[in-house]
């Protein structure tokens, strides 16, 4: 006789979620995802960088705002809680990128004004002459 075949069974053996927002960008936290908005609202070209399996004592770009001509900045945000450790290991960090920065220190306040486009314009015409 023949046996009646059952179904397998799937496991689930890991599961991840991530915070999206409308437009389906990825952010890690509220002030990430407040610059984020900002950064679409105007319009602006930028790449989302993601932690993946770096530890968040260990500082990165959140955003990389691409520039005309090439030239782009790397966008920080400093967490409420980082401690002087990750201060420092953030200025190495930005003097050893060789692209320009934007740093928001959240305890510093609200978000400082975002690097327009006239002015990446103007930084790079100055860069020519």
């Amino acid at each position: 006789g023949s046996k009646a075949q059952r179904p397998v069974d799937g496991v689930i053996e890991a599961i991840a979620l991530m915070a999206v927002d409308t437009n389906w960008i990825p952010f890690d936290s509220r002030y990430e995802a407040m610059l984020v908005e900002a950064l679409t609202r105007s319009g602006a070209s930028f790449v989302k960088t993601l932690r993946y399996n770096l530890p968040r004592s260990q500082p990165m770009a959140s955003v990389i705002l691409t520039g005309q001509g090439g030239q782009s900045s790397a966008m920080y945000l400093v967490p409420d809680n980082a401690n002087a450790s990750y201060r420092e290991t953030l200025d190495a960090l930005i003097a050893e990128s060789g692209m320009r920065s934007w740093v928001w220190d959240i305890v510093s306040g609200p978000m400082p004004e975002l690097p327009s486009r006239s002015a990446a314009s103007d930084i790079l015409k100055n860069l020519k002459e």
